[in-house]
């Protein structure tokens, strides 16, 4: 369901509450909810019993707020925020012929401004078993630079039928239809990035030319997605073994903190999964103004800036000290949604978190044995 005017003025969706009991009080809560008559759409057991609730219509966000906090059932209770893609709106260039952030060999730029892969190529290209989910608009699943790449789900649900990913867009907290197909672009754009096939003579390449991409469908074409969708399309992610979460999206403006979004993140961390999250396009320092999720203080996010060919940051990427790295975000080729052949040039911190999840993916399969934190310091290390 698109959001109203409202909505989007607002911040949060109307008359959907995330709640997550108070530990002494999971083995009486779903009889509690039931006797109060609270309609609970969706469960997460690994984020603490986290639950998506249905309010009535006449029933308004605030007042279910109040109403639920005052039970003293909940650890928290808060609304299902709003969150946005990050990607940057500035024109594309259409003359943008290579890829500058794979290699920049200095023409309309500084050679070297890219993250070497080239160099690391010489070692490793191929990250065949590791699976990387793009918590996105989903992904044009036909194209043609892309399909060797799919992820296949090995036990697909018999009433979604998610062969290759999963939708959750409107679901609130529930899945909506194993069809993850891309209506924006972003996702796609995003998932070339990281894993469009390698040495096969079309179109452009991923950081990994072998990787399995996971299409968890959690925002609309639009771009505004809710928390709720966000959570669920982690935890599938957790569930169906992703090792890295490629999270290219955050709240538009302001820092808006949500704790289901936090949960959903410490959950990816407990199962050693790696979160990888735009830091964000408003220019600001993110010591001051947090973006969400990427400021979350957890040591499994990898919270990536954009920078540009002539080695600089770009002046729309947020910055500051709350940043782990900068990867190339401006002026990117990667892969179109809009027919199966096709690219496109997008900008922003979006475009800069795929690079960072596909050389992950890339030292993942060097270093199978490694921890998330084992490999994010690896990655880090590699930093100039």
């Amino acid at each position: 369901m698109p959001f109203t005017a409202k909505e989007l003025a607002q911040g949060y969706r109307d008359h959907v509450i995330l709640a997550r009991p108070r530990a002494t009080h999971r083995a009486t809560v779903d009889a509690d909810e039931t006797r109060d008559g609270v309609r609970v759409r969706e469960r997460f057991a690994r984020m603490g019993d986290l639950r998506v609730i249905e309010l009535d219509d006449a029933d308004a966000a605030d007042r279910a707020l109040a109403r639920l906090q005052a039970t003293g059932r909940y650890e928290f209770v808060e609304r299902d925020l709003i969150r946005h893609l990050d990607v940057d709106t500035k024109p594309d260039d259409p003359e943008l012929s290579v890829q500058w952030g794979l290699n920049n060999n200095g023409i309309n730029g500084v050679a070297g401004a890219d993250i070497k892969a080239f160099a690391a190529w010489g070692i490793i290209h191929d990250a065949p078993n590791v699976i990387v989910a793009v918590v996105d608009t989903g992904l044009k699943l036909t194209h043609q630079d892309i399909v060797a790449n799919l992820w296949t789900n090995p036990s697909p649900s018999a009433t979604l039928n998610d062969l290759h990913g999963v939708n959750f867009v409107g679901g609130r907290g529930r899945a909506v239809s194993g069809d993850p197909t891309d209506d924006g672009g972003h996702g796609t754009h995003v998932a070339g990035t990281i894993g469009a096939v390698g040495n096969n003579g079309l179109n452009v390449v991923g950081v990994a030319w072998r990787v399995q991409i996971m299409p968890v469908k959690s925002f609309p074409g639009t771009g505004n997605g809710t928390v709720s969708d966000i959570a669920a399309g982690v935890n599938y992610a957790i569930q169906h073994g992703a090792q890295i979460i490629n999270a290219s999206y955050g709240e538009a403006g302001g820092s808006s903190f949500s704790q289901t979004e936090l949960a959903a993140v410490q959950a990816a961390r407990d199962a050693g999964v790696i979160f990888v999250a735009a830091a964000g396009n408003d220019a600001a320092d993110l010591s001051i103004s947090p973006h969400y999720p990427a400021s979350f203080a957890l040591d499994n996010i990898v919270s990536v800036g954009a920078s540009q060919r002539n080695d600089f940051v770009s002046t729309f990427s947020n910055y500051g000290a709350a940043i782990d790295l900068f990867a190339p975000g401006e002026s990117i080729l990667s892969l179109n949604y809009a027919n199966n052949t096709g690219t496109a040039t997008l900008s922003g911190t979006s475009m800069a978190a795929p690079h960072v999840s596909g050389a992950l993916a890339l030292l993942k399969a060097q270093f199978p044995g490694d921890t998330y934190r084992q490999l994010i310091n690896r990655l880090l290390r590699g930093v100039d």
